[in-house]
């Protein structure tokens, strides 16, 4: 089934949290405070468009977000995110009024997410093939007519009876194929490998939310290869404003170290990359610089003019 679920309650007209923040909403329309959406006046409507909104903030929150315990966690938003995304200032304030929603420090923490609104993926999947196996076990133990044996339970008896098949000089010979080629260096653990790449990043903020960013990336890429791709990426900006670098979670969020290796340099030069209107007339400048060669009135050249921000 394409696209994730997200839960959400079929009694939350009438919920106490969106009934607040409804009226807290409304208020601050009628008495000329926070910008409210178009006709949202009306208690009963504003309820509607809060829980929409809802809807909103909760699904994109998920996408960006890291899963911390219970909660869901979102580096580098800030309340103002959560109104530009919906277009409605003083949203952000009015879940954080009903304890929908915290700041803690740079992040946002969305508490008991997971437990009131969504599931974790990879969670839900283990659970739905534990219960499968469950049933198939009573399905076949009513064919059977006798309980089961589990599958490690078999694996120990057919050890056992191998073990007494054997003299005991002859079993004493006998060493697990794990043990034999066992290496005399134990690699670093995990953790240790988490908090290595994590001292290799350029900017060392929100550590916690970091080191779970970093434990999912190296489900995709090899320990050995992402510290590589870290250590070049902190080559490349090393020098630049440390704002101008992402937060480690963002980094690793967005894998990253997928990028060109020629991005990075311009990232490192530059500072902080041009986006959205800056990038597009930067291009546009580019591009007419290849005309302005003859623009002069006795080159023959049309002359091009220059683009600005400001639309003039």
């Amino acid at each position: 089934m394409a696209g994730d679920w997200l839960k959400m309650r079929t009694d939350l007209f009438t919920q106490r949290r969106v009934v607040t923040m409804a009226r807290l909403l409304s208020d601050a329309w009628r008495h000329g405070g926070a910008t409210v959406a178009p006709r949202c006046g009306a208690d009963s409507v504003t309820r509607y468009a809060v829980i929409g909104s809802l809807l909103t903030v909760w699904g994109q929150m998920r996408h960006q977000g890291i899963r911390v315990d219970a909660d869901l966690v979102v580096d580098a938003l800030g309340l103002a995110g959560v109104d530009d995304l919906l277009g409605w200032d003083g949203f952000a304030a009015a879940m954080v009024e009903v304890d929908w929603l915290r700041e803690d420090g740079d992040d946002l923490v969305f508490p008991g997410f997971f437990a009131n609104h969504n599931r974790d993926p990879t969670e839900t999947k283990r659970e739905k093939h534990a219960e499968r196996q469950r049933r198939y076990r009573e399905r076949k133990a009513a064919r059977d007519g006798c309980a089961t044996v589990a599958p490690r339970e078999r694996h120990r008896g057919a050890t056992a009876s191998l073990s007494n098949s054997h003299s005991k000089d002859s079993a004493s010979s006998i060493k697990p194929a794990s043990k034999q080629h066992q290496p005399d260096i134990k690699p670093p653990s995990t953790a240790t490998n988490i908090e290595a790449i994590y001292q290799a990043y350029p900017r060392h903020v929100g550590k916690r939310v970091a080191h779970k960013a970093i434990e999912k990336a190296l489900k995709h890429i090899g320990y050995p290869d992402l510290l590589a791709a870290v250590t070049e990426y902190a080559a490349a900006v090393s020098g630049s404003d440390k704002k101008f670098v992402p937060h480690p979670a963002t980094w690793f969020n967005n894998r990253r170290w997928e990028d060109d290796r020629e991005e990075w340099k311009d990232e490192g030069r530059n500072g902080k990359p041009k986006r959205g209107a800056e990038a597009t007339i930067d291009a546009a400048q580019n591009w007419a610089a290849s005309f302005r060669g003859n623009d002069s009135p006795d080159g023959g050249g049309q002359a091009v003019p220059r683009l600005s921000t400001n639309g003039t």
